[in-house]
């Protein structure tokens, strides 16, 4: 009998309150979306990090747009 390993979901993250994460290549892609998880993990803060301003400055306006 083979027992599969349960699929990892945002669900799994514990609450995070109080602390504080930084996310690198977080404007597109897995980046944004650990963001994302992060903020929903209850993160008192989270620092985005990325190549450009402008990029860095559009992926905090959408998490704030989806999450104020």
């Amino acid at each position: 009998m083979s027992t599969k390993p349960k699929p990892w979901s945002r669900s799994d993250i514990p609450d995070l309150s109080g602390k504080v994460c930084i996310v690198t290549g977080s404007t597109t892609g897995i980046g944004y979306e650990t963001a994302v998880g992060l903020v929903q993990g209850g993160a008192s803060e989270v620092i985005l990090v990325g190549r450009t301003v402008e990029r860095g400055d559009a992926a905090v306006q959408r998490l704030k747009s989806t999450f104020p």
